[in-house]
């Protein structure tokens, strides 16, 4: 399911899936107004533990799993710009 929330100066959409997990969304304008920039938090639910990949790694309490591309190499977790990372999982 899909929730629509505005206050302040944020737009929040938060996303619900069957498993539990849920997706929160926001727009806000920060750090002046007209200055916006996204947040994505992921709330996992038991069901993702050690079932998934990716940015987070696989939800394992292990750092050194994290940014792991499609292809299976890492990539450090410094990384700034990590387009890179990002077009390995188009």
């Amino acid at each position: 399911s899909l929730r629509r929330r505005t206050f302040c100066f944020i737009d929040l959409w938060q996303v619900y899936f069957p498993t539990g997990t849920h997706v929160d969304v926001s727009l806000v304008e920060w750090p002046v107004r007209g200055a916006w920039q996204i947040d994505i938090d992921i709330y996992p639910s038991l069901v993702d533990v050690n079932n998934t990949e990716g940015l987070c790694g696989t939800l394992d309490g292990k750092q050194d799993n994290e940014f792991t591309r499609r292809d299976g190499r890492k990539d450090s977790v410094s990384l700034v710009y990590p387009n890179s990372f990002s077009e390995s999982w188009r």
